[in-house]
């Protein structure tokens, strides 16, 4: 069972989008939104890359980042890390 199909279960609504830039259009074009929810990398985009423009019109949107990397270690910059977990330091 997919993520979506989950949260459907659970009674959520989804709105699913292909892109970030798809995903940047329904956040603008709807007010119901109340959380991001993205892979950090998949074949188009950039997961950090969306948090970015998600955070330069919606600052206070919850993201939920997923990724199904669980080898190897955090090869991104100290300030990627840090922006996914502003309350660390």
């Amino acid at each position: 069972m997919g993520i979506v199909a989950i949260l459907e279960d659970l009674g959520h609504t989804v709105v699913p989008a292909t892109s970030g830039s798809d995903t940047l259009g329904k956040l603008r074009s709807r007010s119901d939104i109340a959380l991001g929810f993205s892979r950090s990398r998949d074949a188009q985009d950039d997961g950090l890359q969306l948090v970015d423009g998600i955070r330069q019109e919606w600052q206070h949107l919850p993201i939920l980042l997923a990724t199904s990397n669980v080898a190897g270690s955090d090869h991104r910059p100290a300030s990627a890390r840090k922006a996914l977990h502003p309350r660390t330091t």
